[in-house]
């Protein structure tokens, strides 16, 4: 049975190198999981994320045009969910600082296995799951001027409805809390 286009994952892998791009294309190959496009250079890549959706971007550090954090740059300022695996054939711990910091979820050292990326794909996968599930379930209260508190413990659902009970009646209100707990967004 064929899968419904909406679950499956479309995935973007950038590389110059043609060899690595179709060995790491190649790892998705079996799984009807996926739908695979390529781009040959960082600014290619970029123009395609542009234009359109994406939920993976496999990217290589060194490449023409624009290398792999550059692109990486761009990339999560176009759309921050966007998953990205940093490659690369020269691995050093100063680049996948640097990638990581930018937003990279994770980084491999060329040659890729097949089982190392399908490996991080499925973990990035349960983790952008979650973190999905977590802020879909959160209460949220909107307030004036697009500000929202989220939060999902008993003490701050009672904040909740303590505040939208507040907002019926014209009143003065003490506020008291500790440096950062929300008090002038509470105001």
């Amino acid at each position: 049975m064929a899968k419904d286009q909406k679950t499956m994952k479309r995935i973007l892998v950038v590389d110059d190198d043609p060899v690595h791009c179709q060995a790491v294309k190649s790892a998705f190959s079996g799984s009807p999981d996926f739908i695979v496009d390529e781009a040959n250079d960082g600014l290619a890549g970029c123009e395609k994320v542009e234009s359109e959706f994406f939920d993976f971007v496999v990217l290589d550090f060194h490449m023409p045009k624009l290398n792999g954090l550059e692109a990486l740059r761009r990339i999560k300022k176009h759309d921050p969910s966007i998953i990205v695996i940093m490659l690369t054939a020269f691995a050093t711990v100063s680049d996948a600082v640097a990638a990581m910091k930018e937003g990279a979820y994770n980084y491999l050292s060329k040659p890729v296995k097949k089982e190392d990326v399908l490996n991080i794909v499925e973990k990035a996968l349960a983790a952008h799951k979650m973190v999905q599930e977590i802020a879909l379930s959160a209460p949220v209260l909107k307030i004036g001027g697009n500000r929202e508190f989220i939060g999902t413990s008993k003490v701050m659902k009672k904040v909740f409805e303590l505040i939208d009970k507040l907002t019926q009646f014209e009143t003065n209100v003490l506020i008291r809390g500790e440096s950062g707990t929300g008090k002038e967004l509470v105001a």
